[in-house]
């Protein structure tokens, strides 16, 4: 899984050559498992994301990792989801107040 937080979606999405037509300029999620990257997803977010787009995203990000690892959502599930979507949320949270620090300090 790859985040990436950004202040230009468009720009990032054509210098790293992914296509950026049905991006939500929002936050978005992609699956690139049948592409010859380093990674599976991508989950890009700009700089000035909202919280509700986060958890949107996140949740979007949990069910990704749950097929991956052949994980039923069911009831049985149910609390290794939220914390799942728990963990990510707060670790991509980190990860934009980092970003948002270091562009301030490149200011």
């Amino acid at each position: 899984i790859k985040l990436v937080v950004t202040d230009d979606i468009g720009k990032y999405c054509k210098e790293n050559q992914i296509d950026d037509r049905e991006i939500n300029f929002r936050a978005a999620i992609y699956d690139f498992s049948k592409y010859n990257r380093d990674f599976d997803l991508i989950v890009l977010f700009p700089i000035d994301v909202k919280s509700n787009d986060i958890q949107h995203e996140v949740n979007h990000l949990t069910f990704a990792i749950f097929r991956d690892v052949s994980m039923p959502i069911s009831e049985d599930s149910e609390e290794a989801f939220c914390y799942l979507s728990e963990h990510l949320y707060k670790k991509i949270t980190n990860l934009i107040v980092i970003q948002k620090s270091k562009m301030k300090l490149e200011e």
